[in-house]
């Protein structure tokens, strides 16, 4: 059983790596007596072609955006909209090569339900993506957290 699921499991990676992105930003800041570049990463994914989804926060305030792909190749891409409110943004970039991910239906979720998160929050600076699993603990619940002003939920 441990075995046919740990099949299951590398089976998922292998054929969701090429849909895993990184995604590095750079923004320009003054100092004192120049401008220094501060860069930030994040995960995203491919959702359909050119069509890139990651969290807004990754990209929020940054001048230039790229994303890296599994096989070491990357692209500049362009925020086409996002909302820091429910945290997500979509990214455009030639993803030429590179499939959309398949995505469920998160309706169909249950509690207790093993669940995959790959990410690739540093591109190929550790190796390609991540993978962990997970269970669903929980459905329908709803956080409010107070961020810059706001509440997010």
């Amino acid at each position: 059983m441990v075995e046919e699921l740990q099949r299951r499991i590398i089976e998922v990676y292998e054929s969701t790596i090429q849909s895993v992105v990184g995604v590095s930003t750079i923004r320009l800041v003054d100092m004192l007596f120049a401008q220094a570049p501060v860069r930030g990463w994040g995960s995203g994914v491919i959702v359909d072609e050119n069509l890139v989804a990651t969290n807004s926060h990754v990209v929020e305030g940054f001048e230039r955006v790229a994303v890296s792909f599994h096989d070491g190749s990357a692209s500049h891409a362009e925020v086409l909209a996002a909302d820091p409110q429910i945290d997500i943004a979509f990214l455009e970039a030639d993803t030429s090569g590179h499939k959309p991910a398949k995505l469920g239906d998160s309706g169909k979720l249950k509690v207790g339900q093993l669940v995959i998160a790959i990410g690739n929050p540093f591109g190929q600076v550790l190796g390609g993506p991540s993978l962990t699993l997970g269970v669903v603990s929980g459905l329908g619940r709803t956080l409010h957290v107070w961020r810059g002003g706001s509440t997010r939920t």
